[in-house]
């Protein structure tokens, strides 16, 4: 998604959730890896700035920090999650 790109507004007079693995991170902080890679900064912005422009919420997850692990790694991410209006 460009950051140009006009997001149109949804009113429908209702909520509206998103739930699932999004493959994407909100913050550096949310993706481990076994070797020291750069992260996609540019997509952590347009990430974030869909949210922002969409006005949904990001829910906070309780008990664990990541929900993806690469077996016999260390390789982590938050990839899943629920975003709601």
């Amino acid at each position: 998604m460009e950051r140009d790109a006009t997001v149109k507004k949804l009113d429908w007079g209702r909520s509206l959730m998103f739930v699932g693995d999004f493959n994407m991170v909100r913050k550096v902080e949310e993706r481990r890896w076994a070797s020291n890679k750069e992260m996609g900064e540019v997509e952590i912005n347009e990430f974030n700035f869909f949210i922002q422009e969409m006005k949904i919420e990001d829910i906070p997850m309780v008990g664990r920090r990541f929900t993806w692990y690469k077996s016999n790694s260390h390789c982590k991410s938050r990839l899943d999650r629920c975003l709601v209006s």
